[in-house]
């Protein structure tokens, strides 16, 4: 270590505190995997007559490791070229909650362990627009217009950047788990965002909406079921946003307001 300290002088890949952060985010990562795996084992099930544990269990750790391993490199590399930052930012000084109106004192704290799992699944659906989990590869889309393919190709980016500028937010948060004005003019952002896709999405007919389509032929109901509540999601999402970008609004103003004290 001495020998090498001569030459670098960091003698931890992920030094304390930001180790603790770094093993949090990794765990969360490590259930929504297994998560996200043994769901899609059970819907694979349920489309065929033949069910075989053993299989379903091989697939589940198999599809698991492998994944985990390349988000375990992409998020490993985060958060050692990022060291620097990424501790000022967990050892700036936070605003207490003790600060705000005694009518909601805590609204302003956010934990940490909620924040992991929600950059973990950002992190998941992120990678699954932009195609890179290959384990869902027998379920694709079925385009039925050259408008509708357009439409994905361009909206692919605008979904896909969200879901990491979601991630990078929540990452915040691990290390800041108070609310701030950065993170919630930051939140609205987004939200407005997603506002603005589901809008658009809810706009298109159904019939020039891409479909969900599977290699499985006993599959084919499942999928059409798939698609019928696809517009009930993006309602879901849409009045998600607009919840959070109003409540958002409201404590901005109230913290500003108190900054103004």
């Amino acid at each position: 270590m001495l020998y090498a300290s001569r030459f670098h002088s960091r003698q931890a890949l992920i030094s304390q505190p930001l180790l603790e952060v770094y093993k949090l985010v990794l765990q969360n990562l490590a259930w929504v995997l297994v998560g996200v795996f043994s769901g899609y084992a059970l819907l694979h099930a349920l489309s065929h007559t033949e069910v075989r544990p053993v299989s379903m269990l091989l697939f589940v750790i198999s599809n698991s490791i492998e994944h985990f391993v390349w988000f375990f490199t992409f998020i490993t590399a985060v958060f050692y070229f990022a060291e620097q930052p990424l501790q000022r930012y967990l050892q700036a000084k936070p605003w207490q909650a003790d600060s705000l109106a005694p009518l909601r004192p805590a609204w302003s704290l956010r934990a940490r362990g909620e924040c992991a799992f929600l950059l973990a699944i950002n992190l998941m659906f992120a990678a699954m627009v932009f195609g890179w989990f290959p384990a869902l590869e027998d379920i694709g889309l079925n385009y039925p217009t050259q408008s509708s393919l357009e439409l994905i190709a361009a909206l692919t980016p605008v979904i896909g950047g969200l879901l990491l500028l979601y991630s990078a937010l929540h990452l915040y948060h691990c290390l800041r788990p108070h609310w701030d004005a950065p993170s919630l003019v930051a939140n609205m952002v987004l939200n407005t965002g997603c506002i603005a896709v589901v809008t658009l999405l809810l706009c298109v007919p159904d019939s020039a909406l891409p479909q969900l389509v599977s290699d499985y032929p006993g599959a084919a109901d499942m999928m059409l079921h798939l698609n019928q509540a696809m517009n009930s999601v993006f309602v879901a999402i849409g009045a998600v946003s607009g919840y959070e970008l109003i409540r958002d609004f409201m404590r901005l103003r109230q913290l500003r307001s108190l900054k103004a004290q």
